[in-house]
């Protein structure tokens, strides 16, 4: 060890840790209560995350739309067992899940204006 690391080491053992004073509690309660609370955030989720999200679960209905009218007349041998209008109901089960989607995003949006118009 060099000189300066014995002098180092002979400071900090030297010190002792400081503590609170007795009232530390007290008087950061004390400071705290006189603050005023934040005001509750009207939006708490981004409503751009919330358009994107549904742009993309759009997108992915359409490309699935697309494949199903593309790849209609070429399903492989092993899919005979499937009904005859397979297609038509992945069709009519993307239908729903995008009125699904379209149905919560109106009633939101209703919500949301509605405890606008309240406060």
């Amino acid at each position: 060890m060099t000189q300066e690391d014995n002098t180092y080491k002979n400071l900090m053992d030297a010190l002792e840790p400081e503590q609170p004073s007795m009232r530390f509690t007290k008087n950061v309660m004390d400071v705290i209560e006189g603050m005023e609370v934040a005001p509750v955030s009207k939006r708490y989720v981004n409503p751009l995350v919330v358009k994107g999200i549904a742009a993309v679960l759009i997108l992915c209905i359409l490309i699935s739309i697309f494949v199903v009218f593309t790849a209609a007349g070429s399903l492989p041998e092993y899919t005979n067992k499937l009904p005859q209008h397979f297609s038509l109901y992945l069709l009519g089960i993307n239908i729903v899940l995008l009125m699904i989607l379209a149905e919560r995003w109106l009633s939101s949006k209703k919500r949301i204006q509605d405890l606008q118009d309240n406060r």
